[in-house]
């Protein structure tokens, strides 16, 4: 039996990040899941300070060295000075390199994520490393159960040729407009996972030969700012998770397996 705690947090995160919930409810439930990480914290530091090991003695600090040996300690850094000299320059050199790098990898990302709204770029996924599934033997085909409503499109998104607007089900968004959705080609031969932010840019990675991954299949697109690297992911049991985590404590249950 599941613990209910646990059935209560997926509940809330049912409402605070789903697609079904009431505004009203969606505001009390985020509230609610705000107090319940808060109380958690707060359980977490007690435990850890109740659990720290005692000062060991002889960990104690110790008295300041005497003037002679500070003497004898001054003399023989002085006597390495030259030998250090190379190693720090090499050091600063270093850090020098790797802040260029980042300025020119932030400056790359900034042209591309001020693109114009573009058309949904799904594109197949590669090929993955571990267990294949068949899609019928996972949770995912059951999200498309539902009748699809208004919410359930991409606003941002140009139509893909292959994939009618009924095909789309919005599983979960966040705060500041990311959205994740499921949508299905080829009549559910093949089933994607789509990123989209309305106005910015709708991206998506799809499945191939009807075989989905055991680890989940996952999209990724990355914004400039505060918004950064996102992450989607479609797990076979029907869980979704939609990274910065702090967005969205994951992964949510979107359709029983």
């Amino acid at each position: 039996m599941d613990d209910p705690a646990h059935e209560r947090m997926r509940r809330l995160q049912r409402l605070a990040y789903g697609a079904v919930a009431s505004d009203a409810e969606r505001t009390a439930a985020l509230a609610e899941l705000e107090t319940l990480r808060n109380e958690r914290a707060e359980a977490e530091a007690v435990s850890e300070r109740a659990e720290a090991p005692p000062l060991d003695p002889g960990n104690a600090p110790h008295p300041p060295a005497s003037t002679g040996a500070l003497a004898t300690a001054t003399e023989s850094g002085a006597s390495r000075g030259g030998a250090a000299k190379p190693l720090k320059w090499a050091i600063a050199v270093g850090v020098v390199a790797l802040l260029v790098g980042v300025a020119v990898g932030w400056q790359a990302g900034g042209r591309m994520s001020t693109s114009e709204p573009s058309a949904a770029a799904v594109s197949t996924a590669p090929e993955l490393d571990g267990f294949m599934i068949p899609i019928d033997q996972t949770a995912v085909l059951k999200l498309f159960e539902s009748t699809p409503g208004p919410a359930d499109v991409p606003q941002s998104a140009t139509p893909d040729p292959r994939i009618a607007p009924t095909d789309y089900r919005l599983l979960v968004t966040r705060a500041d407009g990311v959205a994740l959705y499921v949508s299905r080609l080829d009549g559910g031969a093949d089933v994607c996972a789509v990123l989209a932010i309305p106005g910015v840019f709708t991206t998506g990675s799809c499945t191939r030969d009807g075989q989905f991954s055991e680890g989940g299949l996952t999209v990724e697109a990355f914004v400039q700012g505060d918004v950064g690297l996102i992450r989607g992911i479609i797990h076979p049991n029907g869980t979704v998770e939609l990274t910065p985590s702090h967005y969205v404590p994951g992964p949510i249950q979107v359709a029983e397996g």
